[in-house]
C-alpha cells in the first residue's frame, strides 16, 4: 500500500540561480597604461543558489539520486586586446 500512497509525493517546483556575470571595463587612459586597446574583468558564478520546496528537505532537485548537489562554480577572467 506505501507505494500508493501520496506519502512520497511533494511540490516538484524550484527556481535556481544558474549564472550571474559582473564585467568592468577599464577606462581607455588606464588601459593606454598598460599598452592596450581595452580590459576587461570578468567574475562569473555558477550555481548560485536553488529555491526549492521544504518537501526537498535539502535535495537538489536536478540531481536523479537527489545525494549530490551540483558544485559552485566561481571563476574569473581577464580580457585584454593590443
Amino acid at each position: 500500500m506505501y507505494n500508493y500512497s501520496t506519502a512520497r509525493v511533494v511540490n516538484a517546483s524550484y527556481l535556481r540561480i544558474n549564472n550571474i556575470t559582473l564585467s568592468y571595463t577599464l577606462p581607455e587612459p588606464i588601459a593606454k597604461r598598460l599598452s592596450a586597446k581595452t580590459a576587461t574583468l570578468s567574475y562569473t558564478m555558477g550555481n548560485v543558489h536553488v529555491f526549492a520546496s521544504k518537501d526537498f528537505k535539502g535535495v537538489d532537485p536536478e540531481v536523479a539520486s537527489g545525494s549530490q548537489p551540483l558544485s559552485k562554480t566561481h571563476s574569473f577572467n581577464i580580457a585584454v586586446a593590443f
